[in-house]
């Protein structure tokens, strides 16, 4: 079996030598470590296409799009001079991502300045695969490569996203990438589903090998991650995966590690375990229903009345904001907000967030909305704040929907631009958010509809169209 699986590879970097691209599925049964493949000497030569070998772990807990991250930088480092910043604007990198990108290839924790807006999850989380996938494309052509991957089947979701779109790009380049997969490992449920339509998509394209006796996946129980001595190294890896917003991943981990909490023979800390369901709430805050961050809470809160020294009251009492703003429940927001804006214990850090989340209340919580009734008055110190940390997103949201809502505004719109607009869309460019631009026409076509002012409605509809 171990021959056959080399005979693929070699005909595979004879591809790439030759300019090619693939993805190509290898089915094994039993157990094939890479441990025991024995690369011949040309696949080590300097001129020829880079050869990267990977092999997952079964108790491992991954990183996120294991390894494309690391293979990238390594391929920048050695091949493009080291220049990450040219290298995320050649790739298109959203520029709320940047960041991201930023810390974890210098320190291993993924690390956003700007945090997300619940309501773009969805939009986030397919620039973020898409940038990956043009990240590979930009690689190949600093250097072609061949990728080896085994044990494929426990793969993390976002690693196969990736490939999944990254198998339906139809760009010409010069990479290839095996993926060894054993069929006596049953795939992780929370996999399963993507799994099925990337095989049958490799399948219709004539992507699959099999060798030795391989046939379809056994079942048996899932692989379960290592857990031992909880702490620190283990939220990072976690905190990792929602930052680049692999949600499944995170919540596939998240479950394994939640029963640890709450039997007494493992011995975990109480500040271990309010660190733990610190993790557990920003990966459940962002999955479609609340109610795990809501079960979350629920266990803080058992934590909190016990010992309210056992975490930071203003952290926790901005758990429940989120929650209330997001369950549409904006009067007990407000009131949580005046409440901890009142505290004398009140950091600047956590003022601002509270005028921020103040702000965002008293707006709906930009969710589920086309417009407001009527002008904000938005402090300067918020404002301020907003532009001293860079929250460019956040500030465009405000000066969309806090501005410009009452008849006469929108009525001027034809004469001359709203100063508000041309914020808007001068923000909108310097982050690139092309889901916020919609927004902005959607809104102002709404409101002018709304008050009978058709013929501005039509206004906006064409400059939307003429900027798509």
């Amino acid at each position: 079996m171990l021959e056959s699986y080399l005979d693929i590879v070699d005909q595979e970097y004879q591809r790439v030598s030759g300019g090619g691209r693939n993805i190509l599925l290898v089915h094994y049964n039993g157990e094939l470590s890479q441990s025991d493949m024995k690369l011949p000497e040309k696949m080590k030569a300097k001129d020829g296409p880079a050869v990267v070998q990977y092999e997952y772990d079964y108790r491992a807990i991954q990183e996120p799009i294991e390894p494309f991250l690391g293979m990238v930088y390594g391929l920048v480092m050695k091949f493009g001079d080291g220049d990450l910043e040219a290298f995320m604007e050649q790739a298109g990198v959203y520029e709320l991502h940047k960041d991201i990108f930023r810390f974890y290839w210098k320190t291993g924790e993924a690390v956003r300045r700007e945090p997300i807006i619940r309501t773009e999850l969805e939009y986030e989380k397919k620039r973020m695969i898409d940038e990956i996938v043009s990240m590979i494309f930009a690689a190949a052509e600093l250097h072609p490569f061949l990728l080896i991957l085994n044990r494929m089947q426990i793969a993390n979701h976002s690693t196969v996203e990736v490939l999944y779109q990254l198998a339906r790009d139809k760009r010409k380049s010069c990479f290839g990438i095996i993926l060894g997969l054993s069929d006596s490992v049953a795939f992780p449920t929370y996999t399963a589903h993507l799994w099925e339509k990337f095989t049958e998509y490799l399948d219709d394209e004539g992507c699959i090998a099999s060798i030795g006796t391989a046939g379809n996946p056994i079942t048996m129980n899932e692989n379960i991650p290592h857990f031992r001595d909880l702490g620190e190294k283990h939220f990072i890896s976690i905190r990792n995966h929602v930052t680049f917003l692999d949600i499944q991943t995170a919540e596939f981990y998240i479950d394994k590690m939640l029963p640890l909490l709450e039997d007494d023979a493992f011995g975990i800390s109480e500040e271990t375990k309010v660190n733990a369901y610190y993790v557990a709430f920003q990966a459940t805050f962002l999955m479609p229903d609340l109610s795990h961050a809501l079960d979350i809470v629920g266990r803080l809160e058992t934590i909190y009345k016990a010992d309210p020294d056992a975490m930071d009251p203003f952290y926790y009492r901005h758990l429940l904001i989120l929650l209330r703003m997001y369950q549409n429940e904006l009067k007990e927001a407000q009131e949580l907000l005046q409440e901890g804006l009142k505290d004398p214990g009140l950091t600047e850090e956590w003022r601002f967030v509270y005028l921020l989340r103040e702000a965002m209340v008293r707006m709906s919580a930009w969710n589920n909305i086309f417009f407001c009734r009527e002008n904000l008055q938005l402090s300067e110190e918020l404002i301020s704040g907003l532009k001293k940390r860079g929250y460019y997103n956040h500030l465009a949201y405000i000066e969309l929907y806090a501005y410009d809502n009452d008849k006469a505004s929108v009525e001027k719109a034809v004469d001359k631009k709203s100063p508000h607009f041309e914020e808007v869309l001068r923000l909108v460019e310097k982050t690139g958010n092309r889901f916020l631009m919609n927004l902005a026409y959607e809104k102002n076509i709404m409101i002018s509809s709304s008050y009978g002012l058709n013929h501005i409605a039509l206004y906006y509809f064409h400059m939307d169209t003429m900027d798509l």
